[in-house]
């Protein structure tokens, strides 16, 4: 929170024993100092103590409506970040796989 305006979030939901991660995101003005993965390391560092398996998908529907950048720049952030708090990522398999080829799955058990 800067100036009492929320510039960074992190989401998840927890059905039926794993988590979802939903969302990673930082105001345009607050991008590139790193805050993303801090938000993203304290978010799931509570859950390390949990056992409980992690997920995050990566599709051609993901974009930030307000200052989007490419889909080939936001990949790599999202891969970095992810990467960076130990989720492996793969390409996504299935019906999501076939209708987009570039989407890709992130696991952390």
């Amino acid at each position: 929170v800067v100036a009492g305006r929320v510039v960074g979030a992190v989401i998840s939901a927890a059905p039926e024993g794993r988590r979802l991660l939903l969302g990673v995101g930082v105001a345009p003005a607050q991008r590139g100092r790193g805050l993303g993965g801090e938000l993203l390391r304290r978010h799931v560092r509570p859950a390390a103590e949990v056992v409980e398996p992690w997920e995050a998908a990566m599709t051609v529907a993901e974009r930030d409506p307000i200052e989007p950048l490419g889909r080939p720049t936001r990949a790599a952030i999202a891969r970095r970040l992810l990467e960076s708090t130990g989720f492996r990522i793969e390409r996504a398999a299935g019906p999501v796989g076939a209708a987009d080829p570039a989407s890709l799955i992130a696991r952390r058990d």
